[in-house]
């Protein structure tokens, strides 16, 4: 990840840095991963955020059965992810993400 986002283009996976709203973590800056399904007047990205598959981890996503999509800012989005897909049937719905996580404040 550097500090300029590379250009986003629909399709990709990207980690997105949001503010908690509620809950106990009121104002945590927090990161997601998500798939840009489509881009906005304005440039705002429309995105299916993705869930993390074990705390453990940290690069491996699934999308979750009830659709999680939003808007946001291009300015929120960290950077742009490699991605790879899982060969078995078993790992075809899993999602791993390059470089690890690790760093980075993942909501789970």
């Amino acid at each position: 990840m550097t500090d300029k986002v590379e250009v986003v283009m629909v399709e990709d996976f990207v980690l997105v840095q949001l503010t908690l709203e509620e809950g106990r973590g009121v104002g945590t800056l927090v990161c997601y991963v998500a798939q840009v399904l489509s881009m906005k007047e304005g440039g705002r990205l429309n995105l299916s955020f993705l869930r993390m598959k074990s705390a453990v981890t940290r690069d491996t996503f699934t999308f979750p059965n009830v659709e999680d999509e939003a808007e946001v800012d291009p300015g929120q989005c960290l950077g742009v992810l490699k991605v790879a897909k899982g060969i078995t049937k078993r790992q075809a719905d899993l999602v791993k993400v390059f470089p690890p996580l690790l760093p980075f404040n993942m909501y789970i």
